[in-house]
């Protein structure tokens, strides 16, 4: 299988983004090994906790409208992790909505 038609994809080797991702868009989770890899525990973020993702292809998802999730972390089975620590997306991308950013100091 090719690439994903269009970034926003996140890559289950080493959670680089190509792309940005916002709250509430399709993003795709892109396997580029040889091995078939089940994406868990991703539920605090995504708006699924699991997805199956061909080797060598890739699955649609979608971002929760979680403003502050706990971390974009998520596992694998079987882990194709090669990148340092463990599962996640390596430069969350995710803005805050409107309204999210928090106060500010006025002088």
């Amino acid at each position: 299988m090719p690439l994903p038609p269009s970034p926003p994809y996140i890559n289950l080797q080493n959670g680089s983004i190509t792309g940005t991702i916002t709250h509430g868009q399709n993003f795709y989770w892109y396997n580029p090994t040889t091995s078939d890899v089940q994406v868990k525990n991703c539920g605090t973020w995504c708006t699924q906790d699991s997805y199956a993702v061909p080797a060598g292809g890739y699955v649609q998802a979608t971002v929760s409208f979680v403003t502050n999730p706990n971390s974009y972390a998520f596992t694998e089975h079987p882990n194709q992790w090669n990148a340092p620590g463990q599962p996640h997306i390596s430069a969350p991308s995710v803005p805050a909505p409107q309204g999210e950013e928090g106060e500010k100091e006025v002088a």
